[in-house]
């Protein structure tokens, strides 16, 4: 399987939220924002992986414990 997409670090997100990330799937790219845990990880491929199998490009956010789509600042849309 050719797997072309993007997992995205959890530290920098919280602050950034995944609406910082918008112009991946604009541009045709799945990604997913994971926490560093080795089931974080693992988790954040397979959602990787049912974007690209599902042709649905999105920012996913697997570290839901930290994450918010808007972050700590509240900057992006």
């Amino acid at each position: 399987m050719n797997l072309d997409g993007f997992l995205l670090p959890g530290h920098v997100s919280i602050m950034l939220g995944s609406a910082a990330y918008g112009f991946l799937p604009d541009a045709g790219k799945a990604a997913v924002i994971t926490g560093f845990e080795p089931v974080d990880v693992l988790e954040g491929v397979l959602l990787l992986m049912e974007q690209l199998a599902d042709g649905r490009p999105a920012v996913a956010i697997q570290y839901r414990r930290a994450v918010r789509p808007r972050g700590t600042h509240g900057r992006w849309p």
